[in-house]
């Protein structure tokens, strides 16, 4: 098996994994394939986050962890409500959620203690993400206007 091939078979499925193709030539299997894994990543990073923040809470009684669990909380909930019911109101809160790792980034909220090199990395990946969720909510947005079949055969 060829380089090529491997990756076609493993990596790049052009039903599975479309990242590359424009929103309006996907088919609603390719978006909700798109909308599972975009969730999964999020719900992964906030339900972490969201312990995270009720164990700083517990230890310390900290009030801005209590702000941040409730909001992971509602990322997740939004996750879920993209991925299940492509819902408008969660593709808009999870656009909101690279601004708020942007902000807390930038300035440090959870001091972190982030050197310089790594508080840039970190921006430039949220900036990225906020990029992608933009496609996300693009996505739900044409989503009733998808094909059912494959690619090129509307």
């Amino acid at each position: 098996m060829n380089l090529q091939d491997f990756v076609k078979k493993y990596v790049w499925d052009e039903e599975k994994t479309p990242y590359f193709r424009g929103v309006t030539r996907l088919t609603r299997k390719q978006a909700d394939n798109e909308l599972f894994v975009y969730a999964c990543f999020l719900i992964l990073v906030f339900l972490s986050g969201e312990l995270v923040a009720l164990n700083r809470w517990n230890q310390g009684g900290e009030i801005f962890a209590i702000f941040v669990a409730v909001y992971s909380a509602t990322v997740i909930g939004g996750a879920i409500s993209v991925w299940r019911g492509k819902t408008r109101w969660g593709a808009l809160i999870c656009l909101s959620a690279p601004v708020a790792a942007f902000v807390n980034f930038y300035f440090d909220s959870l001091q972190a203690g982030l050197e310089t090199i790594d508080k840039y990395f970190l921006i430039i990946l949220s900036l990225l993400w906020l990029r992608y969720s933009v496609r996300v909510l693009s996505i739900v947005r044409h989503y009733g206007n998808m094909p059912q079949g494959k690619p090129g055969k509307e």
